[in-house]
């Protein structure tokens, strides 16, 4: 066609309805893949898909992608824990003798451990005689810090008299830092300049996914046993 002297193309249009559209499909290397879009009347286009590791992202306007769980704190979804019971992901269960077995094997979410290493760590600190290491954990910096290994001291208790107290209780923790080992020296906790009382008493508390809140308030127990003995 010519209009007012220029040549003019006309081509169809596709439109897509509005709405909500799914899809699915097979990688390469066998994950079956997910889809959705969300298509609205006026405004950007929302599109999800999962990668073959089975992660969530987000795409608005078809442009670089984002974890889903940023668009979800974005809308009012702020926690992780919101996020899990929005979704049914997890739940919060009483362990006891009779449904043990029940529960065998499944995993313990970090953030409640983190949760639980929180509550350990304000009662360690109570403790007569505790001091954590380092000094900023358990303050504005805890969030640096891994929740499945607290360390403190006991100024006063050589850490082998703890580790074997302990054992001899039914709990197994560790001496000195990691990577000292069968070490007199004490490389990391030199780096840290730890006070040499705090350094010969130093022992770290592992945790791991099958660890119980029940477990660590029995640990807490041992340890204040231990310090009273000592200290009284």
């Amino acid at each position: 066609f010519v209009i007012n002297g220029a040549e003019r193309v006309i081509v169809s249009q596709l439109h897509r309805s509005p709405g909500v559209f799914f899809g699915s499909s097979i990688h390469a290397n066998g994950t079956k893949l997910y889809s959705a879009r969300i298509i609205p009347f006026r405004g950007s286009w929302i599109e999800f898909a999962t990668d073959i590791n089975n992660v969530m992202y987000a795409y608005i306007d078809r442009k670089k992608k984002l974890p889903v769980t940023t668009l979800l704190r974005a809308i009012g979804y702020e926690s992780d824990q919101n996020i899990l019971e929005t979704f049914g992901l997890a739940e919060e269960v009483k362990v006891n003798k009779t449904n043990l077995k029940k529960y065998l094997g499944r995993k313990l979410a970090v953030r409640v451990l983190k949760k639980w290493t929180e509550d350990f760590i304000s009662q360690l600190m109570q403790i007569n005689g505790c001091v954590m290491i380092p000094h900023c954990r358990g303050k504005e910096k805890d969030d640096e810090f891994s929740p499945w290994v607290v360390q403190a001291a006991f100024p006063g208790i050589p850490g082998q008299v703890m580790e074997r107290a302990l054992s001899s209780k039914g709990f197994y923790i560790s001496t000195g830092s990691a990577c000292s080992a069968g070490h007199h020296s004490r490389p990391i906790l030199d780096t840290m300049q730890i006070p040499p009382k705090e350094k010969e008493s130093a022992v770290r508390f592992s945790f791991g996914h099958d660890t119980t809140q029940q477990a660590m308030n029995e640990l807490i127990e041992a340890v204040k046993e231990v310090c009273a003995a000592f200290f009284h």
